[in-house]
């Protein structure tokens, strides 16, 4: 389906198809869109591979053309017990359920072991360390992200969190957000 950070603002991969090209069971080759076929365009949407073989796809293009943020944070040095995720959690969580949040902003937490990956975080091989991270984007420059960051800090320090380890947040463009993404 192609469900990503980009998908709060721009639904997922399958939701910008606008038409294929498709095999059916009697070996027949039939195009689908709003036009012609609209059923099948709207099963493919869904449990599509019960219908047929997809041979072409065309999707809708969003415009990725303006600045955009990249967003990186990580706690790993400080993280001492289940009691700081649980604040930093009810942070992100204040956070994304203000009214206003953004649709630009997407992102993934994962907690999990520690790894020299979080050399940055302060990754110490010699311990036995988790790692929890929040990663993701905005679909806007960094000026117009600011705001939502200093909501995060400012959320971390009312839920008494811990601070990340690591922050970072990088102005590129989509080529850019896509490489470090992956």
């Amino acid at each position: 389906g192609g469900f990503g950070p980009s998908s709060r603002k721009w639904g997922m991969t399958i939701d910008s198809i606008v038409e294929a090209d498709v095999v059916l069971a009697d070996g027949s080759v039939v195009t689908t869109n709003k036009q012609s076929n609209p059923e099948l365009l709207w099963a493919l949407k869904g449990a599509g591979h019960f219908f047929g073989i997809v041979t072409r796809f065309r999707f809708e293009t969003k415009d990725a053309s303006s600045p955009m943020t990249f967003l990186e944070y990580k706690w790993t040095k400080s993280l001492t017990g289940p009691s700081d995720l649980v604040k930093i959690i009810n942070a992100i969580q204040k956070w994304v359920s203000a009214p206003d949040f953004p649709a630009e902003i997407g992102f993934h937490t994962q907690l999990g072991p520690a790894s020299r990956l979080d050399i940055p975080a302060g990754w110490n091989p010699t311990k036995e360390q988790f790692t929890f991270h929040l990663r993701g984007m905005a679909l806007n420059p960094s000026d117009k992200y600011k705001p939502w960051s200093d909501k995060l800090h400012d959320l971390l320090v009312a839920q008494d969190a811990l601070e990340p380890d690591f922050w970072a947040e990088k102005q590129v463009d989509w080529f850019q957000l896509q490489e470090m993404w992956d």
